[in-house]
């Protein structure tokens, strides 16, 4: 029930004088959406820096005002929310006409592993959880990661090679495969024409399924008791604990035998697994 959606921020390098170019370079962003909220634009870019010509167009993040002729809505709009996932042009983009000097991110997807799947193409088990991201000009692709509420812990190197140089990628999902397929526009700005159509990356690593003999088939069981959940069983496994609107706030995977601590206020909440059938409601007490 989460989005991935991504700002193309201003272009700084451009106008050097431009009043709305931060001074660490950080103008676009990606952001997971967990819950309705506004998020800037256009009145900010990145993480809420001003998007504005001089200063007396500017606004306050914490409580911008809409003023324009065509709004439909409210005047004050809710906070803006910084991007989960910021970056800029690298240096080596700018200096024209070797580099590329535009820059412009696009949003992707959150990658679900299957591990009842049978493909064999499948990306591996490590990207679950994660959303995927790319930049349409600088024509990278990261993974980004984030907690189980949705906040950012850490980013990717650049990710896959060959034929994504200079490719201009509009929009990227997962499979029914479990693969990453990408769509690319050639005939734009920098691109050649054997660089646009449809291609879909396979993930050709050591992961792939194999067949299990019956002592290693996945078995096990989940218990919740006082904030805590245990897993008994082997093979992998994974939980998820949502709302009862069906909004998902908590998510662990690992292998084996295993225990997680719930960080959740007190509510009634949905528990799933791999290792059940349905869902199930629990209630998490006071601490």
């Amino acid at each position: 029930g989460w989005a991935v959606v991504s700002d193309c921020g201003a272009q700084c390098h451009k106008i050097p004088a431009c009043y709305y170019c931060p001074t660490h370079g950080k103008t676009e962003k990606t952001m997971l959406i967990t819950e309705p909220s506004f998020q800037g634009w256009n009145y900010f870019i990145a993480d809420n820096f001003p998007y504005a010509i001089d200063k007396a167009d500017e606004r306050n993040p914490l409580a911008p005002v809409n003023n324009s002729p065509f709004r439909k809505g409210v005047d004050t709009l809710p906070p803006a929310v910084p991007g989960t996932y910021m970056y800029g042009l690298p240096e080596t983009a700018k200096r024209w006409p070797a580099g590329n000097p535009w820059i412009c991110s696009l949003g992707g997807f959150m990658y679900r592993y299957d591990a009842d799947n049978p493909s064999r193409i499948k990306l591996p088990p490590h990207f679950e959880g994660r959303f995927f991201m790319k930049d349409q000009n600088q024509s990278f692709i990261r993974s980004i990661e984030v907690d189980a509420k949705g906040a950012f812990v850490k980013a990717s190197t650049d990710l896959f090679s060959g034929i994504l140089t200079k490719s201009n990628s509009l929009d990227m999902r997962q499979g029914p495969d479990g693969a990453l397929y990408l769509l690319n526009y050639a005939k734009y700005q920098y691109t050649k024409d054997e660089t646009t159509g449809i291609f879909r990356i396979e993930y050709a690593g050591d992961c792939k399924p194999v067949a299990l003999a019956p002592s290693r088939i996945l078995r096990g069981a989940v218990a919740y008791r006082d904030r805590r959940i245990s897993v008994s069983g082997n093979g992998r496994h994974w939980i998820e604990i949502d709302d009862l609107a069906g909004n998902r706030l908590y998510r662990r995977s690992g292998e084996g035998n295993a225990g997680y601590a719930v960080d959740l206020p007190q509510g009634v909440y949905l528990l799933r697994s791999n290792l059940e059938t349905g869902a199930r409601k629990i209630a998490v007490e006071r601490e």
